[in-house]
């Protein structure tokens, strides 16, 4: 079982990166993940769009989109950080989730720009994550710190979006839950599912009042609308 599939998150270097990052063909990413660039440079075809990214910034994939590499610099130092939804979901976190997802779904396949402090932190925290999951020393409660130090990981990031959105530390109100959830479900489950009502069905909610709270909740078109976007 790899260590993904065990603890919901791993940790890739630029020593073993292209383990889940194909170099001579076009490749989806089998679940969601944060590329941090250190040193160096890294360039991707997305579509028909060249991504580039440099020192000091990060970029979230999309496992529903495909990538192609293009070049890659002698100097390049990365982390990637490689997790499952339904790992985060579980988490308990006291932070705003829905904003945290609308703003990394703008972010999506774009690069942005850190400042050199904020991704010393966060390099430092990754790092330790991957060694307690790369470790083979018996551990008691590894499942456990996995999972404080996955959420210590979502923590600074969540904060970064803070200083744009205060927001986005306050707790989720119920109706942001639902649409939270929702979001989720449907990025996971929306090439085998197209109807409102298995959404609902999943939270044990009518249809209408799923419908009523997404409406609510982001300002935008109706529930079955949304889904015809995905």
């Amino acid at each position: 079982m790899s260590v993904l599939e065990k603890f919901g998150v791993e940790i890739f270097t630029q020593h073993n990166i292209f383990e889940r990052i194909a170099v001579d063909k076009p490749f989806r990413p089998d679940n969601p993940a944060f590329i941090f660039i250190k040193t160096g440079t890294i360039k991707l075809k997305q579509s028909f769009r060249d991504l580039e990214l440099s020192a000091n910034m990060f970029m979230v994939t999309d496992p529903e989109t495909v990538y192609e590499m293009i070049s890659i610099s002698d100097d390049f130092q990365s982390r990637m950080v490689s997790y499952k939804r339904e790992f985060i979901s579980a988490l308990s976190l006291k932070f705003n989730r829905l904003i945290t997802y609308r703003y990394f779904r703008q972010q999506m396949n774009i690069g942005v720009p850190f400042q050199a402090d904020e991704m010393e932190v966060v390099w430092k925290s990754v790092n330790f994550l991957k060694y307690i999951l790369d470790s083979d020393t018996e551990m008691t409660y590894k499942k456990e710190i996995v999972e404080h130090l996955f959420s210590v990981f979502c923590y600074q990031m969540a904060g970064i979006i803070s200083k744009e959105d205060s927001n986005a530390m306050n707790q989720m109100s119920r109706q942001e839950e639902i649409v939270f959830v929702f979001l989720n479900d449907v990025a996971k489950y929306h090439n085998k599912e197209r109807n409102v009502e298995y959404y609902a069905a999943r939270q044990s909610i009518t249809t209408r009042h799923l419908s009523s709270v997404i409406k609510s909740v982001t300002s935008s078109r109706p529930v079955r609308s949304l889904l015809k976007c995905y």
